[in-house]
């Protein structure tokens, strides 16, 4: 049951939707443009989660409803269940996905990977040809 909100979880965030908790506060995917760090690299496009207090977005509780079509009640009593596995003495580890302490939520490697699959890693520019290309001319002349 554990794994399975887990994966829940994971499959709401990576898909961008922000996600309340109850009791606990809301999960929110967020994304950082690319921007240029020098004329010949660029840092891609950062997706992370961001942890706050307030309740917002939709219930995990309707989700894990929506998901195993239970009842409000049924699905009330899994969401209980699971904080109770997934949170220890102030922190909600929710394996796979990141880990929340003290309002503030670190991704789990493997997620960002799944959430920023071009890396963290500086990419490099491509130049821009400048005038036209030997190919290109050689492949005209041919043809004339």
């Amino acid at each position: 049951m554990v794994m399975e909100v887990n994966r829940l979880v994971g499959d709401l965030l990576a898909g961008g939707e922000r996600l309340l908790l109850p009791g606990v506060g809301s999960l929110k995917p967020v994304t950082r443009p690319a921007y240029r760090i020098s004329k010949k690299e660029v840092m891609p496009p950062l997706r992370t989660v961001e942890f706050s207090s307030e309740e917002r977005g939709l219930s995990l509780v309707d989700r894990i409803a929506v998901a195993a079509a239970c009842t409000q009640e049924e699905s009330e009593e899994v969401y209980r269940r699971w904080l109770g596995h997934t949170q220890q003495e102030g922190v909600l580890t929710i394996e796979g996905i990141g880990v929340l302490k003290q309002h503030h939520f670190k991704v789990d490697e493997a997620f960002d990977q799944r959430l920023n699959p071009a890396g963290r890693k500086p990419m490099p520019v491509r130049r821009r040809r400048k005038g036209m290309d030997w190919m290109v001319l050689i492949g005209i002349l041919a043809i004339l």
